[in-house]
């Protein structure tokens, strides 16, 4: 069994792209109270796509890719939005580790993909 079967989680992974980008639409983000690793209750943004069980809470620079690449700073301005969540390699405390990267595809540029993937559902557990 791997990591992921025996301990699942309710929010999104990178693991659970299986190294392949998704296109995906943002149905909600909504400002919610979450446990750290460490106990302490923070609040974070966390996202809600269509069709896909997982939400994805955002950390600051992940909530700033998303202002930055939609052009709206408010969270309220985001349900509709397509974007494309693709694993990356990020370095924290001098460990390297797979995380989330997201962009919102400029519309010339989705349309061809979007129909191409839209298929594809993220299917995850």
């Amino acid at each position: 069994m791997t990591r992921d079967e025996v301990f699942p989680s309710k929010y999104l992974k990178a693991a659970d792209l299986k190294g392949k980008a998704r296109i995906v639409t943002i149905e909600s983000a909504r400002y919610e109270t979450l446990k750290g690793l460490d106990g302490k209750e923070t609040q974070k943004i966390v996202l809600y796509f269509e069709n896909v069980p997982k939400s994805l809470p955002l950390n600051a620079t992940n909530f700033d890719a998303v202002c930055d690449a939609t052009g709206f700073p408010d969270t309220e301005d985001w349900p509709g939005q397509l974007i494309e969540l693709y694993p990356t390699k990020t370095t924290m405390e001098e460990k390297q580790w797979t995380a989330f990267a997201s962009v919102v595809l400029p519309h010339a540029r989705w349309r061809h993909r979007y129909h191409r993937h839209r298929r594809q559902s993220l299917s995850v557990k």
